[in-house]
């Protein structure tokens, strides 16, 4: 399928599109696969800076993404190391994640 926004050819199961990162619009989502897409949105703010992951799950759907360079171990990884967009980002779907518990 292709990016709305750009065009580029992404795969079917991509969240985001790996070429300029425009979400990708999920027809009919279930409160189910909105709370995934959120869990999944915080993952991807701390896999932007290589993070790896000890959930198998989640390891394999990063290291299917292109733009993915897993380097730096889960216990290793320091949130110091984002910036106080991405901060602000992770404080928001952390907020949004909680109206859902």
């Amino acid at each position: 399928m292709k990016c709305e926004n750009c065009g580029y050819m992404i795969e079917e199961d991509a969240l985001f599109c790996s070429e300029c990162g425009t979400k990708v619009k999920m027809e009919e989502k279930s409160e189910l696969k909105q709370i995934s897409c959120v869990c999944c949105g915080e993952m991807i703010e701390i896999a932007r800076h290589g993070r790896k992951f000890k959930d198998q799950g989640l390891q394999q759907y990063f290291n299917s993404q292109a733009w993915y360079e897993g380097t730096i171990e889960p216990d290793a990884f320091n949130e110091s190391q984002l910036n106080i967009y991405e901060k602000a980002n992770l404080e928001l779907i952390q907020s949004i994640e909680y109206m859902y518990d």
